[in-house]
């Protein structure tokens, strides 16, 4: 008995079981994996929630974006209401004209006469973008 406990004291050790050291470590160890695998259910869940806000969004801007292009004039510079949808919601349009600059091309007077306009409808924080091209008789 006295042999075992000298090979004991010689090796730095008291008994069986882990050193301080060695818990230490796979705590550190632990928490990494932990941290990693949070992180990645973090994110899977905030791009679902982005995924049903998008679905639940675009419907309400493609009806929107119907109503401009069938009656753009009505809609330059205003909200687009859409009572029929349930919440009756309003989407919010942007319009931008966008100056043409002719790029070595000639202008000719069909060109001359149309404007070029730039549409964002947004409605939350989806944005829906348009590109319209009116007439100088019809223009919005």
């Amino acid at each position: 008995m006295a042999g075992l406990n000298g090979n004991n004291r010689r090796r730095g050790r008291a008994g069986p079981g882990f050193t301080l050291m060695e818990v230490l470590v796979s705590l550190v160890v632990g928490t990494l994996i932990v941290g990693g695998v949070m992180g990645v259910l973090g994110a899977s869940l905030h791009y679902r929630q982005r995924v049903l806000d998008k679905s639940a969004d675009w419907p309400v801007l493609e009806a929107a974006a119907q109503q401009v292009l069938a009656e753009p004039e009505a809609y330059v510079g205003g909200d687009i209401p859409l009572p029929d949808l349930p919440g009756a919601p309003v989407v919010r349009a942007e319009w931008t004209r966008i100056e043409l600059i002719s790029g070595g091309l000639e202008q000719t007077e069909d060109l001359a006469s149309r404007s070029l306009y730039r549409v964002d409808l947004v409605y939350r924080k989806s944005r829906l973008h348009l590109s319209l091209v009116k007439g100088a008789d019809n223009g919005p």
